[in-house]
């Protein structure tokens, strides 16, 4: 699908809607998000942390990794109580979150895990409930995205040959 940068505020809502279809599932949500620099994946955390209601500004968490934001409990039926922000481009391993206590925010359900840049850690042991591609569009703002829901969690490695992202870089 194509979109407009300045239109992604309706994108996110879709990915949202997703999230939330989910249901309970005994553990948190977790959506890739995947693309180049640039290409709309923090401006989409972004976008959705206004539909949460979430007050703070969402910048992305590059050299701090994990950032966590209050979702405001009246929006989206109480689904979600906190957005958990993670840019991994600087992981090399699912070692990494493990050290930032990623499983520990993986474990509840009421937890919507967004990370960018999944590919980076390319283990099984990160598994995702949805996936969303990002590449440039032809035009200026416009973004070319397409988004996986899995029917069950799938990992990193199943979302990025899904995607045929593999590349000797991530290797």
């Amino acid at each position: 699908m194509v979109i407009q940068l300045e239109h992604i505020d309706t994108f996110a809502k879709e990915i949202l809607d997703e999230a939330r279809g989910l249901g309970p599932i005994g553990r948190a949500a977790v959506v890739f998000l995947s693309g180049d620099l640039g290409a709309g994946k923090t401006t989409t955390v972004q976008a959705m942390g206004k539909i949460l209601g979430i007050k703070e500004d969402i910048t992305s968490p590059t050299f701090v990794i994990l950032k966590k934001y209050e979702i405001d409990r009246d929006m989206f039926g109480g689904r979600f109580e906190y957005l958990i922000h993670i840019d991994a481009y600087r992981l090399k391993s699912f070692t990494e979150l493990q050290k930032i206590k990623f499983e520990n925010y993986a474990e509840d359900e009421k937890n919507l895990i967004i990370v960018e840049w999944p590919e980076m850690v390319k283990d099984e042991k990160l598994v995702g409930d949805i996936g969303v591609r990002f590449e440039y569009g032809d035009k200026e703002g416009e973004r070319k995205v397409e988004l996986t829901k899995f029917d069950k969690s799938s990992s990193v490695i199943d979302f990025l040959n899904t995607f045929f992202i593999i590349t000797d870089f991530f290797k």
